[in-house]
């Protein structure tokens, strides 16, 4: 799935962690560089180039953050929601093309679960560490079997 997008997203010069990025500006709005970089599972580092990079082609820009004085926070520039709104209606049909052995009613089941997961990370976004079980939620312990 992921060298399927990566192709798709090739064909626009743009590689998937800068699709990322700017799809979770799209959903998010104005963030910093730290907060990107936990959303999109990079190093603060790697955030530091994938933002650098994205701003010389004018696809972001950063401003001060008025509440932080030495923070930055990035936003998509016009350009960069039309190529991230652009990017994710083409991403949709890899989406379309991966679900495509599945019925309705089991993609309908699939998605439902990813979401949970997504949903999950978006607020877990660090692994637990050893004897940190007793910290999971409730129902929270481990896989489950099918």
């Amino acid at each position: 799935m992921r060298g399927l997008m990566e192709e798709t997203l090739k064909e626009r010069s743009l590689p998937l962690s800068e699709h990322t990025t700017m799809a979770m500006l799209r959903r998010h709005g104005v963030l910093s560089s730290a907060e990107l970089a936990r959303k999109v599972f990079v190093t603060p580092q790697a955030m530091g180039q994938i933002i650098a990079s994205m701003e010389r082609r004018g696809l972001i820009q950063r401003r001060p953050d008025p509440s932080h004085g030495r923070r930055q926070l990035a936003e998509l520039t016009p350009a960069g929601l039309a190529l991230v709104t652009e990017s994710l209606e083409e991403l949709t049909s890899v989406e379309q093309h991966f679900l495509t052995p599945l019925s309705p009613r089991e993609r309908e089941y699939f998605l439902t679960l990813f979401t949970a997961c997504v949903e999950f990370l978006e607020t877990h976004p660090t692994l637990p560490g050893p004897g940190d079980a007793e910290a999971m939620p409730p129902g929270e312990d481990g896989p489950v079997a099918p």
